[in-house]
């Protein structure tokens, strides 16, 4: 079931996962951006609760991005994308996406906790007072705090983009699921990196008029994720 081919694509294909995600958005525009409407509205009403709200709207979000991973699906079998996509996930069938948060989370506090103590031990070190001063006042040792904590967050970004899809699609654990994610993104870093500069391109256009070109641009991000899902995994019959 979980046989899988990963294939390594050219930094070209960070441009057709672009070009194929806008074609699933472009063909039912009008649901794309009501889906995202309703998926953000929730999610936003669920992290205002004190506390727990930012933690459940974490896990409820996945569940959202698997839906549309179905939506897609659809649409690439030539169905119709609906609204009610965004729910389809909530299926008990699909229960095990509950996982995948908690092995980011799990994940991220491994390497967040070490980094702050460290961080605490050079302070202490070179006194508090001091210590806090050469960390402001010295741009490269924050520089270098940065790159520490991106070195080790972006391998977790790469195990969680795909893994919803590969879990509701595949029928993948979640751990399989995050694995074999971050083994698709690292077989295709040139792509990635094309694809994620022209996102960060689009993103500061998106921005300028008041942010309402946001409306396009987080429902194109999800099916061009499905697109690089479908570009990066294949099987014997040459569909994922």
């Amino acid at each position: 079931m979980n046989n899988i081919t990963i294939v390594k694509n050219s930094a070209g294909n960070g441009v057709g996962w672009l070009s194929q995600g806008f074609a699933y958005f472009r063909a039912k525009p009008a649901s794309w951006v009501g889906a995202y409407l309703i998926t953000f509205g929730i999610t936003l009403a669920i992290s205002l609760v004190p506390i727990l709200g930012s933690i459940a709207s974490s896990f409820i979000s996945v569940f959202f991005t698997a839906g549309m991973m179905l939506g897609c699906q659809a649409q690439a079998n030539g169905e119709e994308f609906k609204v009610d996509y965004v729910f389809q996930a909530f299926d008990k069938k699909y229960s095990a996406l509950i996982f995948l948060p908690l092995i980011y989370i799990g994940l991220l506090l491994a390497i967040i906790i070490p980094v702050a103590i460290l961080m605490v031990l050079l302070i202490g070190f070179s006194g508090a007072e001091m210590g806090r001063n050469n960390i402001e006042s010295n741009p490269l040792l924050a520089l270098l705090f940065g790159l520490v904590i991106l070195a080790f967050t972006l391998p977790l970004a790469m195990g969680a983009w795909l893994a919803p899809a590969l879990v509701v699609l595949r029928g993948f654990k979640p751990w399989e699921a995050f694995k074999t994610s971050f083994m698709g993104c690292l077989r295709n870093i040139s792509p990635a990196l094309v694809y994620g500069l022209l996102v960060l391109f689009w993103a500061i256009l998106a921005s300028i008029p008041f942010l309402l070109g946001w409306l396009i641009l987080l429902p194109i991000l999800v099916t061009t994720t499905f697109a690089a899902y479908q570009n990066i995994f294949k099987t014997e019959n040459n569909l994922v």
